[in-house]
């Protein structure tokens, strides 16, 4: 997949950003922070565009602040699924790349709620649209808009209004919750476990200088036809 990452941008910039944003953003997601049975599942069919992925983790009220992440994944042990809800305005999911026309699958980032008790931002594999690209029931999604540059990327909007999703849709690397809703992870800290959560970020901001390397490369190619 090397090579993919390299000839997009001297077709359209915009293509490597929509090639980033679904394969390495919500791929890298669930391969470094799920584990086989969300590998099995759900890597093949993102890097074959199958799915069209998004990572829902910024919202309106928070930007870049994970800690204030305001959604909510609620465990219900009676019937072994997350309810997921965005409980106000500056919880919306804000500035998701693919996510206001496209996306048919996303990451989303929530603080996980057990038995009353806040365990802190995990993150789960939601579908909010279907392969015909309907958006799904108590979805709501909205188009951020005229931006200044990159308007090929469509930056959306996401309310979730308590949907459901499976138990085996945390991406459990770091923590788990069993069946009857115990917790366990294997780092005791909270702030290690969440840095630990915040691992496909690293991959953003190196291909953010990355980017720059191959806006040059094409200037190095075009400039001697002027």
């Amino acid at each position: 997949m090397f090579w993919m990452k390299q000839v997009p941008p001297f077709i359209e910039n915009l293509l490597m950003f929509t090639f980033f944003l679904c394969v390495h953003l919500r791929g890298g997601a669930v391969k470094f922070l799920g584990t086989k049975r969300h590998h099995d599942k759900w890597l093949l069919d993102t890097e074959n565009y199958v799915i069209k992925g998004c990572f829902a983790m910024t919202e309106l009220g928070h930007g870049s602040n994970v800690r204030g992440i305001e959604t909510v994944a609620t465990y219900d042990s009676k019937t072994g699924e997350f309810v997921i809800n965005t409980p106000c305005e500056s919880a919306q999911k804000y500035w998701i790349g693919g996510a206001a026309n496209h996306a048919t699958h996303t990451i989303v980032f929530a603080q996980l709620h057990i038995n009353g008790r806040n365990e802190g931002v995990h993150a789960f594999i939601a579908q909010i649209r279907d392969q015909d690209e309907n958006v799904l029931p108590n979805i709501h999604i909205a188009d951020c808009g005229h931006k200044i540059g990159l308007n090929g990327v469509d930056n959306g909007r996401i309310w979730f209004n308590n949907i459901r999703v499976p138990r085996e849709n945390l991406l459990n690397l770091v923590a788990d919750v069993l069946p009857d809703g115990k917790y366990v992870s294997m780092i005791d800290n909270p702030d290690q476990r969440f840095a630990a959560f915040l691992s496909p970020l690293t991959l953003g901001r190196v291909n953010i200088a990355v980017n720059a390397v191959y806006i040059s490369k094409v200037c190095s190619v075009a400039f001697p036809f002027q």
